[in-house]
């Protein structure tokens, strides 16, 4: 990041794990990521659902990625996820 490049945090505390979006060559916003804070979207009918910490850890170890996993909630009738 450079210098001249402001850096803003919306939880207001020191970054331990967070996601980054670069919006212009001036402004990057940075949000903390908490465990009970991390959601998908079903892969048929796009209802929201909460991620466990847990899948994450498995999707890492399995050596996939997260493009390359789609999950389903449970009124769709498949999976809760599915990797390529």
């Amino acid at each position: 990041m450079g210098e001249d490049m402001e850096t803003i945090n919306l939880k207001g505390v020191k970054h331990l794990l967070y996601v980054k979006a670069k919006i212009n060559d001036q402004i990057e916003i940075k949000v903390d990521l908490y465990e009970d804070e991390i959601f998908t979207s079903c892969g048929t009918c796009g209802k929201e659902m909460e991620v466990e910490p847990e899948e994450i850890a498995e999707i890492i170890k399995s050596d996939s990625d997260f493009v390359g996993t789609t999950y389903y909630c449970k009124d769709c009738g498949l999976p809760k996820k599915k990797r390529k």
